[in-house]
């Protein structure tokens, strides 16, 4: 396989929860900045930022393309952005409804396109470690979740995983509820120091 152009996975659907925080202006979006400029994603990629300020997916954009040139290496080739933008949408979503999560699967639908078009699904949960259970119980509850032989589902947790090992076991007890082990992916930052 060549380096340079990695073979992209299938068609997958990225949803950044916490997309108006630092990580996600800082490391998630000009990673995947990274992967598009390297032709590693599919063409059927697409992004849904979840956040908690009122924007449009307009402003949502204007404010990564700001972060480009901040947070990208120099050498990042501007077609990768010109590539990528156009498949980065914002929703603006308090998350502490269910009304919330049926709004966010009828805008993954909607993006997904085709009635039937199946795409896999990452879900990054880029919240306090406080928030993380309930976004999954509630993605669950809303059947976000579910997955299909041509519709994988996987959930990142990114920050500290629990504040203690008591919160950390009580975490993984609530997401077992929801989710199965190898539908699972934990980034603590301070393991990754």
């Amino acid at each position: 396989m060549n380096d340079a152009h990695p073979t992209p996975a299938g068609d997958c659907t990225f949803v950044i929860f916490g997309a108006t925080g630092d990580l996600a202006r800082r490391k998630l979006l000009p990673a995947l900045i990274n992967l598009a400029g390297r032709r590693a994603l599919p063409d059927r990629f697409t992004v849904l930022a979840v956040g908690r300020t009122p924007m449009s997916d307009e402003a949502y954009r204007e404010n990564i393309a700001r972060g480009v040139g901040e947070f990208c290496p120099p050498t990042t080739d501007p077609a990768a952005w010109a590539w990528l933008g156009p498949r980065v949408f914002y929703a603006f979503e308090t998350l502490d409804t269910p009304a919330s999560y049926e709004s966010i699967g009828r805008r993954l639908d909607g993006l997904e396109g085709a009635p039937g078009h199946r795409a896999g699904r990452l879900f990054y949960l880029a919240t306090p470690p406080d928030a993380m259970a309930d976004i999954v119980l509630q993605l669950g509850a809303a059947g976000l979740l579910r997955e299909a032989p041509d519709a994988w589902r996987r959930v990142v947790f990114e920050k500290p995983f629990g504040h203690d090992l008591a919160s950390a076991l009580e975490l993984n007890r609530q997401l077992e509820l929801e989710l199965a082990e190898t539908q699972i992916y934990r980034i603590d930052h301070y393991l990754g120091k």
